[in-house]
């Protein structure tokens, strides 16, 4: 087990490594698909054949439901996405992605992947293999504001 100083060390450079990414991510997002970083994110959190509720993308996003039902508008408009209503609850709207969408997906995640070799370049296959394992695991534990697993 870590000592505190160094479990906060290794939470403070994860922050860094995400701050890194996050702007890569906005700037890909920006440039190459006009999409605002939200937007982006939006289309890689919906996997294809499984719809998503919008509360859920809220808590994913880490932001207000007005906003997420903005995101959804503009994505919706673009061809991107389509609302339905929940069929065991019709106050739940979920968001599936279209043909389109899913396409779209498909080439972000690519580039993203390619991006983010960077970040890894350094690593061996083993470490690079448990640093996913590691990541995993973090992101198995739920979050304080919504109970999501990733």
């Amino acid at each position: 087990m870590l000592d505190h100083k160094k479990q906060v060390s290794a939470y403070w450079l994860l922050m860094q490594v995400a701050i890194r990414a996050r702007h890569d991510f906005a700037r890909l997002a920006e440039k190459k698909y006009q999409l605002t970083w939200a937007q982006m994110h939006t289309l890689c959190l919906i996997e294809p054949e499984h719809p998503m509720a919008m509360n859920l993308i809220s808590c994913q996003l880490g932001c207000d439901a007005s906003n997420v039902t903005g995101i959804i508008d503009r994505l919706e408009a673009q061809g991107y996405m389509l609302r339905r209503d929940n069929p065991f609850d019709r106050r739940i709207k979920t968001i599936v992605l279209t043909n389109e969408g899913t396409m779209l997906r498909t080439r972000i995640l690519n580039d993203i992947t390619q991006a983010g070799i960077t970040y890894v370049q350094n690593l061996t296959t083993k470490e690079h293999q448990q640093l996913y394992s590691l990541l995993v695991k973090a992101l198995s534990t739920p979050t304080k504001s919504c109970n999501i697993n990733v």
